[in-house]
């Protein structure tokens, strides 16, 4: 076969798929949340804002792990503090606030230049990121 009858071949082998697809009208599966609970008390504002900033740091050692050549497994489970103080500010804000599990957490607040900030906090990804970590590595 030629290369100008193969890429012809691959370009109908695209257009037929899309089509296929398309005809399909596979139905994506739809998960309805509720809108993002909008916290305007202070006090709540920072304990979404104390929770958000120590998944941050988290993030940020696991990240800076991962681009120095360990295995990811190892980064992410290399933070055991870090690890329980997340969970720690987890668990009490639930605590504090039940009809917050699983919900988004809007909030702003004042940066340290003075600029408003906008915060979006997660609670559903990170409960199930914490029930699917599974962590059997030394500290790092």
């Amino acid at each position: 076969m030629t290369r100008r009858a193969t890429r012809g071949l691959a370009v109908l082998i695209a257009i037929l798929t899309s089509s296929l697809i398309t005809q399909a009208r596979i139905p994506i599966q739809k998960v309805d949340e509720p809108p993002p609970i909008e916290l305007t008390a202070q006090e709540d504002v920072n304990a979404a804002r104390d929770l958000q900033d120590t998944l941050s740091a988290l993030s940020e050692k696991v990240t800076a792990c991962v681009k120095a050549g360990k295995p990811p497994e190892s980064c992410r489970c290399g933070y055991p503090h870090e690890l329980n103080r997340l969970g720690s500010g987890y668990d009490l804000l639930i605590k504090d606030h039940p009809d917050w599990k699983d919900r988004t957490l809007s909030f702003r607040y004042n940066g340290k230049d003075g600029k408003s900030v906008s915060g979006l906090l997660a609670l559903r990804t990170l409960r199930r990121q914490r029930e699917t970590l599974t962590c059997k590595v030394t500290p790092i």
